[in-house]
């Protein structure tokens, strides 16, 4: 397994340097990939707690607060 490991072993010519370009664009992309896929779930459950919170609190009650808020982000 170790002598897979070492770069050395590789051929150097122009078609291993691009296979290895090729291949870490790959794992790039798919790591971006991977970053906006957390990134929605993220914001889809911060969204449902909000929304738990909410509902918890009581739609009215909550209501005036906010409109309180608006208010002062108007003036402010």
């Amino acid at each position: 397994m170790d002598e897979l490991t070492k770069r050395e072993n590789l051929p150097d010519s122009p078609q291993s340097e691009d296979a290895y370009c090729s291949i870490r664009s790959y794992v790039i992309e798919t790591q971006q990939q991977v970053y906006t896929a957390v990134n929605s779930a993220m914001v889809t459950a911060y969204w449902k707690i909000g929304k738990s919170m909410f509902e918890a609190c009581g739609e009215s009650d909550r209501a005036a607060y906010g409109k309180q808020v608006l208010n002062t982000f108007r003036n402010g």
